[in-house]
């Protein structure tokens, strides 16, 4: 996926999304509701902004991640914010290894995350 790919993905994205909005939007209208049905479509319009928001945020991230992905970056070709990020999700840090073997085996996790 080039650059200008991704870039026409989110606009797309972005387009289909706002459509959604319109369509909403002009239910109440286009259907000559009640003031009844009216409040509740108006009400419940807002949950809907924010899961149709969230699935760009989750699409958009989803096609970034393989845009970089395809661009077979070296690990020293990463920011460490994002050498740390990706190898806390895997091999949690957080956890308490107190034995040498414990520690051996995050090592040695580590050096092949960094190895591929």
């Amino acid at each position: 996926m080039t650059t200008n790919e991704f870039t026409e993905l989110i606009e797309e994205d972005i387009r289909w999304r706002v459509g959604v909005f319109a369509s909403i939007k002009s239910l109440p209208i286009q259907y000559n509701m009640t003031d009844s049905h009216r409040q509740l479509v108006m009400t419940y319009f807002i949950p809907a902004i924010y899961a149709v928001w969230e699935g760009f945020v989750v699409n958009i991230t989803r096609n970034f991640i393989k845009l970089i992905n395809e661009q077979r970056l070296h690990v020293d070709d990463l920011h460490i914010s994002i050498l740390t990020h990706a190898l806390q999700s895997e091999l949690k840090f957080n956890e308490s290894r107190t034995s040498v073997e414990s520690q051996r085996k995050l090592v040695k996790q580590i050096h092949q995350k960094l190895s591929t």
